[in-house]
């Protein structure tokens, strides 16, 4: 797995960050952000929901409304979002 190193003081990468990434897969991108936050409980669990959120997207990708670093922050932060609900025990991951 590739590990990406964010100089962004301890903070959520962002839109800036994703920016000038290239030629890398956008899961390994938001897998390895979500382990750089000490989030991912289950991994399976985190990449079905990664293709779940992905797909939700994937259409304003496709029409050009969302460039390559917004449809990565918006499925991080909709995995992300998932992932504290459940620690709150608000949802079922």
């Amino acid at each position: 797995m590739n590990v990406l190193y964010f100089p962004n003081n301890n903070r959520l990468p962002n839109y800036h960050d994703f920016k000038d990434v290239k030629s890398i897969a956008f899961s390994e991108i938001i897998k390895t952000t979500i382990q750089i936050h000490g989030q991912i409980p289950n991994e399976d669990a985190v990449l079905k929901q990664v293709n779940t959120q992905a797909e939700a997207f994937k259409n304003d990708f496709l029409n050009s409304q969302l460039d390559k670093a917004e449809f990565i922050e918006r499925i991080i932060q909709s995995v992300m979002n998932r992932i504290n609900s459940e620690a709150l025990g608000l949802s079922d991951f």
